[in-house]
């Protein structure tokens, strides 16, 4: 499985600073998602905040877009492990 974590560069925004936080935009493959966050499992649906320090994780038949505040999006393709983090802005 692949292993992804966001970082720096999505800023201030992708945490919900500047608005509100991220979302699960799109699922393709499954109707609901499971996420993580420490030893907790729960199911996620479309159009749900996903905070920093929980994980979504598909599987071999699932796709999901993660959209963030600022209109940026990220992929998160079949049998990844995605894990958003606290940031404290870009770093250069």
């Amino acid at each position: 499985m692949k292993k992804f974590t966001t970082v720096g560069a999505l800023g201030l925004a992708a945490f919900g600073l500047l608005g509100a936080g991220p979302r699960l935009d799109t699922i393709e493959g499954a109707q609901t998602l499971l996420l993580q966050r420490g030893i907790e499992l729960r199911e996620i649906s479309q159009g749900e905040e996903v905070k920093p320090g929980e994980r979504i994780r598909t599987d071999a038949k699932t796709t999901a877009i993660v959209v963030y505040p600022d209109g940026s999006r990220v992929t998160i393709k079949p049998n990844t492990d995605f894990e958003i983090e606290a940031s404290t802005g870009i770093q250069f």
